[in-house]
């Protein structure tokens, strides 16, 4: 039954790509703080110099 309506779904309604942007970080040695965050944007609030 699960299969069959997955099956239904994916006639009816076509998946869309959606763009992702690759975050990684280069940094000077001299920084710390550095966090990666689930929602992928940049946050700078807890980057410091050591």
């Amino acid at each position: 039954m699960c299969k069959r309506m997955i099956t239904i779904v994916g006639q009816q309604d076509p998946a869309l790509m959606l763009w992702q942007p690759n975050q990684d970080a280069v940094m000077a040695p001299n920084i710390d703080g550095y966090t990666y965050w689930f929602h992928r944007q940049v946050d700078f609030r807890d980057l410091r110099r050591a």
